[in-house]
């Protein structure tokens, strides 16, 4: 069975990024994939000086309001 994504973000060509869900803790988390792959990836969810909330991968900051709620 396969998870369905909370929210999504195009990135280009149909490829885009897929939250499948938030950790909260000390250090809130969130899971995520590329649309086009299984390997799901955990990153840290920083906050700028504003309270906007992002993840990076590999230098590149994704803001979690760029990506639109699936449900």
């Amino acid at each position: 069975m396969a998870i369905k994504p909370i929210a999504y973000k195009n990135l280009a060509g149909g490829l885009g990024i897929e939250i499948i869900r938030f950790e909260y803790g000390i250090n809130d988390h969130v899971i995520w994939k590329f649309s086009d792959e299984k390997k799901y990836h955990n990153s840290v969810i920083y906050n700028t000086n504003s309270g906007r909330a992002y993840f990076k991968y590999r230098g590149s900051r994704h803001y979690i309001d760029d990506f639109m709620r699936m449900w």
